[in-house]
């Protein structure tokens, strides 16, 4: 796969504007002046023509969308973080099902307005929610590398997070609860 950094960060997802793949590099370019990092984004778009357009530069991966979990599994097991300043979705739930924690941005009125599953991301725990700024995101990162027992607890909980809270049992769960609600919703009534 070519990936021979220290630190590899990592992008999933359609390569669109409103994903704020500018931003990602931005904080790749400002960390790798310091820290050996690469960047891997999986995923097709404008954005990634974009890249592929300009003269890659060393250390971006840019293998397209890859949908055989066993191959996109090899770039996951190779980050160590996942970043996604844009709209956050079931990615957060690839990203934990490999122990990467999540880098993304508050929700605003501006937004980015993340999807359900955001709820599993806590702060400090299995992941950073930072300001939609290349300062901020690269802050949390930086911290990331120069914390190793720091990452290693994130990676951790992030594993954890899946087990306990982002599995088949409690999704099933869920539907369970709803349908007995709207079956039972005549005896409140």
């Amino acid at each position: 796969m070519g990936i021979s950094h220290s630190f590899n960060m990592l992008f999933l997802g359609r390569m669109r504007r409103e994903k704020r793949i500018d931003l990602i590099i931005d904080v790749w370019r400002s960390l790798k002046q310091n820290h050996d990092v690469g960047l891997i984004c999986i995923g097709d778009g404008e954005e990634r023509e974009r890249l592929l357009h300009d003269s890659p530069e060393e250390g971006l991966h840019l293998p397209g969308a890859i949908h055989d979990i066993e191959e996109s599994g090899k770039y996951l097991t190779a980050a160590d973080v996942i970043v996604n300043p844009g709209y956050v979705g079931l990615s957060i739930v690839h990203a934990f099902a490999f122990g990467l924690p999540m880098i993304t941005c508050h929700s605003t009125e501006e937004g980015p307005f993340h999807s359900p599953e955001i709820e599993y991301l806590k702060d400090g725990y299995n992941g950073f929610l930072c300001d939609s700024d290349a300062v901020s995101i690269a802050a949390c990162i930086d911290r990331l590398i120069l914390d190793p027992d720091l990452l290693a607890r994130m990676k951790a909980n992030a594993l954890k997070t899946v087990e306990e809270e982002a599995n088949i049992e409690r999704m099933i769960g869920g539907f369970r609860d709803a349908i007995e609600y709207v079956l039972h919703d005549d005896d409140r009534g």
